[in-house]
């Protein structure tokens, strides 16, 4: 694959989102969305079947909740909630914790909208994009390396520039066997 190597921005409609090329990655920059503290949800332990340490809102009311599980916690253990779930929020749900047997800042997480008709979503840079600001609020962790432990997986990167949440991960070149037509 042939190296960009300079700025850009990626133009959809009337909107541009800047992007890059570094270090083998490829990375969009979005709107730093800021989270806040809040009370745990009292379904969280009957959705999940394991209940979070903390958990955060961000966005609107239809935005996302984060739920905060502690350090190595073994995200592929939770139950994937029900459309029920859309009985007590409207937002999507991030599931989180860190992995501190990593040697970078490595965190795990999963994503969940049942409400919407996404049972979980393998790969959601959206997420990272959330919890870029999440962990770097929480830990100070300005650079993330986000493990996705949907059945699956994906891995992506974030990191913040001020009032930008930059999300990266990897290209690759479809080959023959692809035949030009992404995963769904």
């Amino acid at each position: 694959m042939q190296e960009w190597g300079s700025e850009g921005h990626l133009i959809m409609g009337r909107s541009e989102i800047p992007c890059r090329q570094a270090n083998g990655l490829y990375w969009l920059g979005f709107a730093r969305v800021r989270c806040r503290g809040s009370e745990l949800p009292a379904w969280a332990l009957s959705q999940f079947g394991a209940e979070p340490m903390a958990a955060a809102l961000a966005g609107p009311e239809d935005g996302y909740l984060i739920l905060h599980w502690p350090d190595n916690f073994q995200l592929k253990r939770l139950r994937v909630p029900t459309a029920a779930v859309g009985a007590s929020t409207r937002r999507a749900v991030i599931v989180t914790c860190r992995d501190t047997d990593a040697a970078t800042d490595t965190i795990h997480l999963r994503y969940f909208a049942p409400q919407y008709g996404i049972v979980e979503d393998s790969a959601t840079g959206s997420a990272m994009r959330i919890l870029a600001d999440y962990w770097a609020q929480s830990c100070g962790l300005e650079g993330l390396h986000g493990r996705q432990d949907s059945p699956r997986g994906g891995e992506l990167f974030s990191r913040l520039e001020g009032e930008i949440a930059w999300v990266g991960g990897r290209i690759r070149d479809l080959d023959e066997t692809d035949n030009g037509v992404p995963d769904t």
